[in-house]
């Protein structure tokens, strides 16, 4: 009955990343074990959830444990034994509820993931222009800091400049 709904739960997990983020270069793996399930970001391991009697929380990689900070009411713990961040849930109604942790830790992974970070790019005055990072080649977009810019709201250049 739980590994049913730990593969519910990580199939809707996958629904969000894939109706909220662009496809291109996307990979994720998910492992189903006897305790938990495993989701893995290009290739980074970013979610583990556990769906039981007794324990139901999503953990989150230390690695993003800052993109946290945005959203200060879901209910975390951490325990000494795991590094990994605890947001503790209810029910599989509670994951919905949580999408914009979800896409935030793909635009976390999606930027972890980059070989090599730059500000911009040739394209810095179209992606303005555009709100968001028009980079056709995915492996060049992610190392994109201008994009996290733009992500936020803040736009450096064109005729939607912000500051």
């Amino acid at each position: 009955m739980y590994l049913d709904i730990q593969r519910t739960i990580g199939e809707k997990l996958v629904a969000i990343l894939q109706n909220g983020r662009p496809a291109a270069g996307y990979t994720e793996t998910i492992l189903l074990t006897t305790n938990q399930l495993s989701i893995t970001l290009f290739g980074v391991p970013v979610i583990r959830v556990r769906y039981g009697p007794k324990k139901r929380f999503i953990a989150i990689t230390p690695q993003l444990e800052k993109v946290l900070d945005e959203f200060p009411l879901l209910p975390t713990e951490k325990i000494a034994s795991d590094p990994w961040i605890r947001i503790l849930f209810e029910s599989i109604d509670d994951i919905e509820q949580m999408k914009p942790l979800f896409l935030r830790l793909y635009d976390g992974t999606y930027t972890l993931s980059a070989e090599e970070i730059f500000h911009c790019c040739s394209r810095y005055l179209e992606c303005s222009d555009a709100g968001e990072c028009t980079q056709t080649n995915y492996l060049l977009a992610r190392g994109c800091g201008y994009r996290l810019h733009l992500a936020d709201g803040t736009v450096f250049f064109g005729k939607n400049k912000t500051i």
